[in-house]
C-alpha cells in the first residue's frame, strides 16, 4: 500500500495541512497485533503504520486526525505524579498515558471526521467494535475492585458513536456506574460531561480537561502531570494547585522520585 492509494478529494487538503508542517510515512504494521493501525507523531514527521483493512482511506484519515489534533495543540500527556498517592504513579500514569488520552483525542476527531464527510461507521477500524464489546460485557460479568480499571472501561463505553457500537448503550453506562460505590458513580458522571464539554468547545489545548478529569477521583490531592516524554526534564509540567519542586533521578533503570 502506498500513499497515493489512500488519498482522495475528501482528505487531500488535511493532508496537504499537515504535510506543510510535517513529513507523513506510511508504513507496514508487523507488530505481532498487526491487526491495528497507529500513528507515531514527532513534530517535524509522523509514521503512520498500517494492517489489512475493508476501509483503508477511513483508516488513514482516523491516523491523519490524531496527527491533526496535534499539531493544532493538542499534547500527548505522558506521565503523572501524583504527590500525595506515590504508591498509584503507575497505575495513574498508564490511565493518562493511554485509555485517556486516546479518548480524548477520539472525542475532539470525531467532529472533523464527519466534515470531511466520512461514514460515522468506519471511524474505527473493522472489527474494533466487535472486539470493544466483547470486551465489556466480559468486563460488566466480572468483579473488579479497582476504580482507575473501571473509569477505563467507562471511558471505551463513551467513546464517539458508542451507540453503534452497543444497541444498550445507556444501559450499559448503567451497568458500569453501579458496580461499585456513589462516588465512583458520580465520577463517571462528571468525566463523561467534562469530555463533552471538551468534544464541543473549540480548543485543541487539552492541560485544562486532563487536570479536570483526574481532579475528580476522589483520592487525589496535588498531582503534576508531565507532557514531556522525558520523564526527568520538567519544562512541560502542568500542576493541580500550587507548584512543588522535586528531583528525579534513574537507579537500575527505575525513576526515584525525591520531593524538596
Amino acid at each position: 500500500m502506498e500513499l497515493k492509494d489512500l488519498l482522495s478529494e475528501k482528505n487531500e487538503e488535511l493532508y496537504k495541512e499537515i504535510t506543510n508542517t510535517c513529513k507523513v510515512f506510511l508504513k507496514k504494521n508487523n507488530d505481532d497485533d498487526n491487526v491495528s493501525w497507529k500513528v507515531e507523531y514527532k513534530d517535524t514527521y509522523a509514521n503512520i503504520y498500517y494492517s489489512e483493512s475493508q476501509h483503508p482511506e477511513e483508516a488513514f484519515v482516523h491516523e491523519l486526525l490524531h496527527i491533526y489534533i496535534q499539531i493544532k495543540g493538542y499534547h500527548k500527556p505522558h506521565w503523572i505524579i501524583p504527590k500525595d498517592n506515590m504508591d498509584k504513579l503507575d497505575l495513574l500514569s498508564k490511565f493518562v498515558s493511554i485509555p485517556l488520552d486516546n479518548e480524548l483525542q477520539h472525542h475532539k476527531m470525531f467532529k472533523k471526521y464527519l466534515e470531511l464527510g466520512y461514514n460515522a461507521d468506519y471511524f474505527y477500524n473493522d472489527n474494533d467494535q466487535k472486539e470493544v464489546r466483547e470486551h465489556i460485557l466480559e468486563f460488566i460479568n466480572g468483579r473488579i475492585d479497582d476504580n482507575i480499571y473501571m473509569l477505563t472501561q467507562y471511558l471505551t463505553v463513551i467513546a464517539p458513536f458508542g451507540e453503534k457500537t452497543f444497541d444498550n448503550l445507556e444501559e450499559i453506562k448503567s451497568q458500569i456506574k453501579n458496580k461499585s460505590d456513589l462516588d465512583f458513580k458520580h465520577l463517571c458522571e462528571n468525566v463523561e460531561n467534562r469530555i463533552i464539554a471538551w468534544q464541543n468547545d473549540d480548543t485543541y489545548n487539552n492541560e485544562t480537561v486532563i487536570k479536570d478529569i483526574i481532579s475528580y477521583i476522589p483520592f487525589m490531592g496535588n498531582f503534576c502531570i508531565k507532557y514531556n516524554d522525558n520523564f526527568i526534564k520538567q519544562d512541560k509540567d502542568i500542576f493541580r494547585d500550587l507548584p512543588f519542586k522535586y528531583k528525579c533521578k534513574i537507579n537500575n533503570g527505575e525513576y526515584e522520585i525525591k520531593f524538596l
